[in-house]
């Protein structure tokens, strides 16, 4: 599998005299400590720390993270952790690793594409391959597989499937939504582009931009993340 590396500004590093953290949110299952013990060998300069709660590694290790992965979290979770958290993981690399680089769930795909992320890693590669991943992400890069790209800027053109699994998230914030704006917004939370959207309601691409932009404030949302965790529960509609 190729790999590209996005363009952005590299975070911010601290300098301190203790050992640098690659913190692993996950459950402590057999695989987790296959990976720990092959990052160990790789980074010898950083301590390895497993936790199942990201709020708990956060609290007591901030100042000294490097990287956080995140292992087999539901992805909206994930998307509700590094919004509410956005100030405390702002130095700090965030990578998701999947398990599947064909199923990709859309959450993960808008991460991405808001950049509250800065690497997607499938776990269906070559180990050298997956190190090298970690190892950009360590140096301030980005890390996002060529194919997954591909499917970030098209997913239904590419033929990305939506996980089933994904569920429903309580309202941020009720809205008066119209019927026009929830069909749309059902659109967006599962990773639809604008210019899809437009194909497939037979709208203009600059009348489905407006109505997002009415959808963003509605919502008192920025992003297309932002408007996916706020979208499910109480909606009103017009």
């Amino acid at each position: 599998m190729g790999e590209a590396v996005r363009p952005g500004q590299p975070r911010q590093r601290r300098e301190g005299s203790e050992r640098r953290l690659i913190v692993i949110v996950a459950e402590p299952d057999f695989l987790i400590e296959c990976l720990s013990e092959a990052l160990k060998r790789r980074f010898s300069d950083h301590e390895i720390l497993v936790d199942r709660e990201a709020e708990n590694l956060l609290r007591t290790h901030r100042a000294r993270m490097d990287l956080m992965l995140f292992h087999g979290k539901d992805a909206t979770d994930i998307a509700r952790i590094l919004t509410d958290m956005e100030a405390e993981t702002a130095s700090i690399s965030i990578g998701i690793l999947i398990g599947d680089s064909v199923a990709l769930d859309p959450i993960v795909g808008l991460l991405a594409e808001d950049r509250h992320i800065d690497g997607i890693l499938p776990l269906d590669v070559r180990l050298d391959v997956f190190l090298t991943g970690v190892e950009l992400l360590i140096k301030g890069g980005e890390h996002f597989p060529s194919t997954l790209l591909r499917r970030l800027k098209s997913p239904e053109k590419a033929g990305m499937p939506v996980s089933p699994s994904a569920s429903p998230l309580p309202a941020m914030h009720e809205a008066h939504l119209t019927v026009r704006e929830v069909e749309i917004l059902d659109l967006l939370c599962k990773g639809t582009q604008n210019k899809l959207i437009a194909h497939n309601l037979k709208l203009s691409e600059n009348t489905i931009k407006a109505h997002v932009r009415s959808i963003y404030k509605k919502l008192r949302v920025k992003n297309r993340t932002e408007a996916a965790l706020s979208s499910f529960g109480m909606i009103n509609i017009d």
